[in-house]
């Protein structure tokens, strides 16, 4: 688990220089807020929802149910996709505000954030069906 976890901001630092180096420091700074909100509407959506509520209903559910669960499941996966292609929508039409709101008045444009954001939200469409399956 260290050494996963070692790795991990090791390829982490290393992708930020790179980002840094090829892109410059205030595109780079577009990209590195364009590259985390996405990641933390996904954990507001997946991470709390999932591990507090879901899981422990669909322990219940398979125990209880007569057709072990599956149902709830397909019920719980049919509207988590629903929740988060709207969250993905929603990202993507207000990404003009919130590259403002995060980037605030500094050397930073925030269009390019804004397009990045853009590009950059399906990622929690994905990590959410990550997470599902």
């Amino acid at each position: 688990m260290a050494a996963g976890t070692l790795i991990s901001r090791t390829t982490g630092f290393v992708r930020m220089v790179l980002v840094t180096s090829l892109l410059g420091a205030g595109v780079a700074s577009a990209f590195q807020t364009a590259y985390q909100v996405p990641n933390m509407v996904a954990e507001a959506l997946l991470a709390s929802v999932l591990s507090a509520v879901i899981i422990p209903l669909l322990v219940r559910a398979e125990r209880e149910d007569s057709d072990g669960g599956r149902r709830f499941v397909d019920t719980v996966f049919t509207l988590s996709a629903a929740m988060l292609l709207v969250a993905t929508a929603v990202l993507i039409a207000a990404a003009g505000p919130i590259a403002r709101l995060y980037l605030g008045d500094g050397r930073v444009d925030p269009r390019v954030a804004a397009h990045l954001l853009q590009a950059l939200a399906p990622t929690v469409l994905m990590y959410g069906l990550a997470a599902l399956f």
